[in-house]
């Protein structure tokens, strides 16, 4: 994402793993091409988890009423992990969390459900 610097300019994070991957360093230059996301998340929906949403109409309904920046953050969270037994148990854990607080994220208590379900 473009993030504004606050003077009418804007900058692009790049975060430690593809710095790393590309072992870029303090002052590197770098060439990138921008192009606009076209997707519907700005990341892919894990099948797993798209699966547990037409199953879940009221889990679907609190997960779309969320903002678009919210969705990418749960989206991202299930996506991290590559076991999908893991992922189906990890986005019931998050649509439960949804439910149960009427569709608002309390991120400490959802780190502490993740946890409490050996997800952290």
């Amino acid at each position: 994402a473009l993030m504004p610097n606050g003077a009418d300019e804007f900058f692009i994070l790049v975060n430690k793993k593809i710095r790393d991957t590309l072992q870029l360093k303090l002052g590197s230059r770098v060439v990138a091409s921008l192009r606009k996301d076209e997707s519907e998340y700005g990341l892919p929906m894990p099948e797993e988890f798209r699966a547990l949403l037409e199953s879940d109409p009221e889990g679907d309904e609190v997960f779309h009423g969320l903002t678009p920046g919210k969705q990418r953050t749960l989206l991202h969270i299930v996506g991290t992990v590559k076991n999908t037994d893991l992922r189906i148990a990890k986005g019931l854990v998050i649509l439960e969390h949804l439910k149960k607080n009427d569709g608002q994220i309390n991120f400490k208590q959802l780190g502490l459900d993740l946890k409490n379900n050996n997800f952290q």
